[in-house]
């Protein structure tokens, strides 16, 4: 049992310690969680003095940063802002294109309804891959900001993608600021969304997409592949992210579970001692057949319908009542 205090809700009852290893690249070092017994939010302990050196030019959300021009042909490109503009109207055909070709961090920035003047900023972007999509379909008042980043990027279609961080902003104002899993690798998830509070108008929106103990933390435990320590230093449960964002002065308008076979197959791997990492070329089919890629699959989409998938996708207006 821990003793600790929990960040978000201050509880000191019930609560569990829990050492977990790093796996995506494969250390294997090791760094404690504390899950509260209240609200159930998990948070690290022990946070690296220098959290650059875990997130090394290879990671994810930084592939791709080099490319100063598209790296899709003109073709591809063409047929992907096709596919995109779909996912942008609402209705049937947006829907089916969400079940035949899923793109979360579409479909939560599309279910704002946004129109192309809107100001539209990402924190924690990484390359700015999202930000490329939208500008490419004239989305072309955007924002991308990563402090993480070797260095400023700047795309063909204008789109600019700064090393910098959300407090440098202070006193712009934006009509969207998303979060798209990048708010549970913030040491202070409450400051920082009492400034986004700052950075909206009256009618603004605020979109937070981030991993959710649930499910596969109770069956995984410290093999649940969204862990990812010790980058990710706050993972939410529904409850406990409501309450977060309550305190920061927002109403919670909309949550979608929006996860995907990964939350499942990554985490067998874990299970299996084998880190993200090691894969080759062809990626989890190394390990897994197709039959079991696909079963991944429908047990995600089972999950989201449940409403207890390993990720989530929140809705955020400025509280009335602040």
């Amino acid at each position: 049992m821990a003793t600790e205090s929990c960040q978000v809700c201050g509880n000191q009852r019930g609560n569990r310690l829990y050492c977990a290893p790093e796996m995506m690249f494969g250390t294997r070092a090791e760094f404690s969680y504390l899950e509260c017994g209240i609200c159930g939010c998990l948070q690290l302990q022990n946070p690296p003095a220098s959290m650059a050196e875990w997130y090394p030019p290879r990671y994810y959300s930084f592939q791709g940063v080099a490319a100063s021009r598209p790296v899709l042909t003109v073709l591809k490109r063409r047929l992907r802002r096709i596919k995109n503009r779909l996912y942008l109207q609402a209705g049937a055909v947006a829907k089916l294109m969400g079940r035949m070709k899923p793109f979360p961090a579409l479909e939560a920035f599309a279910a704002v309804r946004p129109k192309q003047d809107f100001r539209v900023l990402d924190v924690g972007c990484g390359a700015g891959h999202l930000l490329k999509d939208l500008a490419d379909v004239g989305f072309h008042h955007t924002l991308g900001i990563d402090p993480l980043l070797e260095k400023d990027l700047r795309y063909d279609n204008g789109l600019e993608v700064d090393r910098r961080t959300i407090e440098s902003l202070e006193g712009s104002q934006w009509d969207v600021v998303m979060f798209h899993h990048s708010l549970e690798h913030i040491g202070d998830p409450l400051g920082t969304l009492n400034l986004v509070r700052n950075l909206l108008p009256p009618e603004g929106l605020c979109i937070v997409r981030i991993p959710i103990a649930s499910w596969s933390w109770s069956h995984y435990g410290v093999n649940w592949v969204e862990l990812e320590p010790p980058r990710h230093m706050f993972l939410h449960t529904e409850r406990s992210f409501r309450l977060l964002a309550t305190q920061a002065g927002f109403a919670v308008r909309r949550v979608a579970y929006d996860s995907d076979g990964f939350e499942l197959w990554g985490s067998e791997l874990y299970q299996r001692g084998i880190s993200l990492s090691s894969l080759g070329p062809r990626g989890p089919r190394q390990v897994f057949s197709a039959a079991e890629m696909r079963s991944f699959r429908k047990a995600a989409t089972r999950l989201n319908r449940e409403r207890c998938a390993g990720r989530a996708a929140f809705h955020l207006s400025k509280s009335k009542t602040q």
